[in-house]
């Protein structure tokens, strides 16, 4: 009886301990199994996160020009002008790093005062960078529009270098200088005439001269209309002519102007008014007098009296010397009869 009690406590020992040692192993694998679980999201969401960093290695963070403008409305050969250009990342997500940007001009007419280049470090995502420096044109610099390049290079996050360029266009202008011989006309003039009137103009400036032309307002002297002197080349002349003509009823002195006017390159007009002056005096028709009719008369019968009177005396010279030579030689002869 005691031997069969001692079993059955010892048979009850043994299960008290093995108990909490099964619950024990049942938990692990519960936790196990949880874990197992978790770590099947964290797989996927580390799965999900790798395709979302592929997709954005893929997608290129783009720089470009939005925006420029320069601190006058154009630049004048010789002049430096203030320029303004702003970039901007596109991507929403990805910044750009190291970037560099470099200006520069196809013909070499306008250039930076400075480097005309611009270092980086980075721009945030969707952020911006106005960049600001000075341009010169040249002396000698094309009047017209000159396209620029910005060029700009820089890498991703990931060290993938990139190069996008934009266009911008810049206006020069050169001086328009049109020189001229001062206009004049006769300081005296009659009623009725016809003078010439010519002008030499000249461009001595750098960019064409356009519709040149030479309007004439002179009371009491027309021209028949305006003189269109046309185009004028860079360094070369053309002259303006016509024929003008004073009114049978002006008289005295008479003031009036000649309007030069011309257009640029850009179809800007500029005019200017030059004084012209004469004095217009009366017509004179000049008649001979009655008296003086008469004497040309006299005058004529008085030439043919004296022709005919020395006529006449040279025939009596004639035959007076015709006579003393017929003497002398009857002279002779009687001598030698002797």
């Amino acid at each position: 009886m005691k031997r069969l009690l001692k079993c059955l406590t010892i048979i009850l020992l043994i299960a008290a301990f093995a108990a909490p040692t099964a619950f024990a192993g049942a938990g692990d694998t519960a936790a196990n199994s949880a874990a197992a679980s978790g770590g099947t999201k964290n797989a996927s969401s580390g799965a999900s996160s790798s395709a979302a960093e592929s997709t954005a290695v893929t997608s290129q963070p783009k720089l470009m020009v939005y925006a420029y403008s320069l601190d006058c409305d154009y630049l004048s050969a010789g002049d430096t002008g203030t320029l303004s250009v702003s970039v901007y990342n596109t991507s929403d997500s990805r910044q750009i790093r190291n970037l560099k940007m470099s200006f520069s001009v196809d013909d070499h007419e306008i250039i930076p005062v400075e480097m005309g280049t611009k270092y980086l470090k980075r721009i945030k995502a969707t952020g911006w960078y106005d960049w600001q420096f000075d341009i010169m044109a040249l002396e000698k610099a094309t009047s017209g529009v000159h396209p620029a390049t910005v060029t700009m290079e820089y890498e991703d996050s990931d060290g993938n270098a990139y190069t996008a360029t934009d266009t911008l266009i810049i206006t020069v202008r050169q001086s328009v200088i049109l020189s001229y011989d001062e206009p004049a006309l006769d300081a005296r003039l009659t009623q009725g005439d016809t003078p010439t009137f010519s002008m030499n103009l000249m461009n001595t400036g750098k960019s064409t001269i356009y519709n040149a032309l030479l309007t004439f307002d002179i009371p009491g002297i027309s021209n028949g209309g305006s003189v269109l002197v046309g185009t004028i080349e860079a360094g070369e002349s053309n002259v303006g002519t016509t024929n003008l003509r004073v009114d049978t009823d002006t008289i005295g002195k008479v003031d009036g102007k000649v309007t030069l006017s011309y257009e640029d390159d850009f179809g800007q007009k500029y005019t200017k008014e030059l004084p012209l002056s004469t004095t217009v005096e009366k017509k004179v028709v000049a008649e001979a007098p009655v008296e003086m009719k008469e004497e040309s008369k006299l005058s004529v019968k008085h030439i043919a009296i004296i022709a005919v009177i020395s006529a006449v005396a040279l025939l009596v010279i004639i035959l007076m010397i015709v006579k003393a030579v017929k003497k002398r030689r009857e002279q002779e002869e009687d001598e030698k009869r002797l």
